[in-house]
């Protein structure tokens, strides 16, 4: 009888898996189920290469309504956002997920009423193509460290989006940490 071997740390199947969605389901090797925890956070990414003009999530008609529509949502389904981004073409969420049930029932019902709320689309006048770009990209945030780096990226992309800092590449790297800070104090 032949002996089983160990499994290395280093071996792909006892590899952690802890980002979906997005583009990563092009390739068939990130094709698995979506990982949710209800003891850490998900960052959240919607985007959508529709949303410009008068569809932009910017917009003065429209800036509202998504910020109330995601809000309203995460609390009907026992959601808790920590930050939000509105960035025009994509959202970004960083939040507190009860259970799988709780945040499949909160995606579809915000992507769904999003879309019709920013394109003013309903039963009788559909959207020709599809208004999201890919399925949502969540990416659980494992660790202190983890979470004040995803928190500072969200903030980062709400402070670009209503114009205090400009885009930059590596841009996390090079931002002065005690700005975030004060930008979160009082936010």
């Amino acid at each position: 009888m032949a002996k089983t071997r160990q499994l290395s740390f280093q071996d792909p199947r006892m590899k952690k898996v802890f980002a979906f969605g997005g583009e990563l389901l092009k390739k068939a090797k990130n094709r698995h189920a979506r990982p949710i925890s209800t003891k850490h956070p998900l960052h959240l990414c919607l985007r959508s290469s529709q949303a410009k003009g008068e569809w932009s999530f910017q917009h003065p008609k429209n800036w509202k309504k998504v910020s109330s529509l995601c809000r309203n949502f995460a609390s009907k389904n026992g959601i808790s956002i920590l930050e939000l981004a509105n960035s025009g073409n994509h959202l970004h969420l960083l939040m507190r997920v009860r259970n799988r049930q709780a945040y499949l029932r909160f995606i579809r019902s915000l992507s769904g009423a999003l879309a019709l709320a920013v394109t003013g689309s309903n039963k009788t006048k559909s959207l020709k193509n599809k208004f999201w770009d890919y399925r949502p990209f969540t990416r659980v945030v494992e660790g202190l460290r983890n979470f004040l780096t995803a928190r500072d990226y969200v903030c980062l992309n709400q402070m670009e989006a209503i114009g205090v800092l400009t885009y930059q590449p590596q841009r996390l790297r090079t931002v002065d940490r005690g700005l975030l800070r004060k930008w979160n104090s009082t936010a």
